[in-house]
C-alpha cells in the first residue's frame, strides 16, 4: 500500500476497535454493579475485561501513530536520519502491532484461566502450571462449557507460532483446522499465518468476552470467594 492507503487503512480500524471496547465497557459496568468485591480485590474474573480493553486502546494508539505520523513524509524527514521505503516500514510496524495485540491478549487470557483453575483446585493441572491446552480443556470440562474449546485452541495455535516467526510448525508435524464462528481457519505446516488481520483479532476479543463471561457466571466459578492473580 502507498502512504495514502496506509493512512486510510489505519483510520478505518479505529471505529471497529471502539465498538469492541464498548462491548467490554458494558460488561465491566455490569460486573462493577453485580460483583463490587471483584473490583475492589482485583479479582482475576474481572481483570480480564479491563486487560482486554487496554490491549485494544494500545492498538488504537498505534494506528493513530500510523495515520498521523508514519504516513507523513515530512515527519520522516524530521525524525529519521535515514530511511528508504516508508510503506515497507509501515507494513513491518503493522505486523508488530497485530502480533503484539495477539500475544498480549493471549497472556491475559492464559493468566485468567490458570488463576481460575488454581482457585478451584490448587493441585489440578500440576498446580495450574501444565501446558495451556490442559488448562482450558480441564476448566471447560469442569464448568460444562466445552463449546468454547475451538476458541481457546484457535488462539493457542496462533500463539505457538511466536517461537517460529509466525510459521506454523507444531510438534506433531500435522496440519490443523479450526472452525470458529462458522469460519474455517487452516494451519498449514511450514506456512505463515495469512489470516491474522486486525479484524480477526477484534472478533477474537468479542468471542473471548462471551466465553469468559459464560465461564465465570457458572455456579462453580461464581461462588469462589476470590480468584487471586499474579501466581506465576
Amino acid at each position: 500500500m502507498e502512504l495514502a492507503e496506509w493512512k486510510a487503512h489505519a483510520n478505518s480500524l479505529l471505529s471497529p476497535a471502539e465498538r469492541v471496547k464498548d462491548e467490554l465497557r458494558t460488561v465491566i459496568a455490569d460486573l462493577k454493579e453485580r460483583c463490587p468485591r471483584w473490583i475492589q480485590s482485583n479479582d482475576a474474573r474481572w481483570a480480564w475485561f479491563t486487560g482486554a480493553k487496554k490491549v485494544i486502546q494500545t492498538s488504537q494508539l498505534c494506528y493513530i501513530y500510523v495515520r498521523d505520523q508514519l504516513t507523513d513524509s515530512e515527519w520522516w524527514r524530521e525524525k529519521a536520519a535515514e530511511f528508504d521505503s516508508i510503506p515497507d516500514h509501515i507494513a513491518e510496524y503493522d505486523v508488530f502491532v497485530r502480533y503484539g495485540f495477539s500475544n498480549m491478549l493471549f497472556t491475559i487470557t492464559e493468566e485468567t484461566l490458570r488463576s481460575i483453575v488454581r482457585a478451584i483446585d490448587p493441585a489440578a493441572c500440576a498446580g495450574a502450571t501444565a501446558e495451556f491446552y490442559s488448562i482450558f480443556t480441564h476448566l471447560l470440562k469442569i464448568v460444562g462449557k466445552e463449546q468454547h474449546l475451538p476458541l481457546f485452541d484457535f488462539h493457542r495455535l496462533i500463539r505457538n507460532t511466536v517461537h517460529t516467526n509466525g510459521v506454523f510448525r507444531p510438534r506433531n508435524g500435522r496440519n490443523a483446522s479450526i472452525l470458529l464462528a462458522g469460519k474455517k481457519y487452516d494451519f498449514v505446516v511450514g506456512n505463515k499465518l495469512d489470516f491474522l488481520s486486525f479484524a480477526v483479532l477484534l472478533h477474537l476479543v468479542s468471542q473471548y468476552k462471551g466465553a469468559i463471561l459464560d465461564i465465570i457466571e457458572t455456579d462453580t466459578i461464581a461462588r469462589i470467594h476470590h480468584v487471586e492473580r499474579f501466581q506465576w
